[in-house]
């Protein structure tokens, strides 16, 4: 409902508005032009799908126009569907508390991760941006947590790498 009222309010004005959309019917796709349909069903509980599936929409979209990103948004809801609390790894599963850390844009995916891990996998997670994370939380790390870091070459080298290492000597 945010999104749909936010988008109402700047459509009037603006010259072009992309909107993407799991639901091409919906109240968003007809504020906006042009729209891509995401194309991905129904959601089973969070948005997971529509997440994952827009994120490589925005991704394809910045490499160049083509077909290749309905393949990927295709094996993104195959491997989405076919996921749940019975197939998370020792890792997911080993841990009492999961923090999933991003920089820049990928501060977006940890947060998504965390949802989706509480709500899908019944962790405790909490999602946060890594430099963030270096005041406070960081601290307060033990054995009894996974860290998961999301990357791409963003602040990788003056970010996240070190905080790897710190993270790692906590044991």
């Amino acid at each position: 409902a945010d999104t749909v009222a936010a988008t109402a309010r700047l459509a009037p004005g603006a010259t072009a508005m992309l909107t993407i959309t799991n639901t091409p019917g919906s109240r968003l796709a007809a504020l906006g032009k042009p729209t891509i349909d995401l194309g991905c069903g129904p959601e089973q509980g969070s948005s997971t799908k529509t997440y994952t599936s827009t994120v490589l929409a925005l991704l394809l979209a910045a490499s160049g126009p083509g077909p290749q990103w309905r393949h990927l948004v295709h094996s993104g809801q195959e491997i989405l569907e076919h996921f749940g609390p019975d197939d998370a790894p020792p890792l997911l599963s080993g841990a009492r508390r999961h923090y999933f850390l991003g920089a820049g844009l990928n501060v977006a995916t940890a947060l998504e991760a965390a949802l989706i891990s509480k709500e899908k996998l019944f962790l405790h997670a909490e999602g946060d941006g890594a430099a963030d994370f270096i005041h406070g939380p960081l601290e307060a790390l033990d054995g009894s947590c996974t860290v998961w870091l999301f990357s791409t070459n963003e602040r990788l080298d003056d970010l996240l790498l070190p905080l790897a290492r710190r993270i790692m000597q906590t044991g």
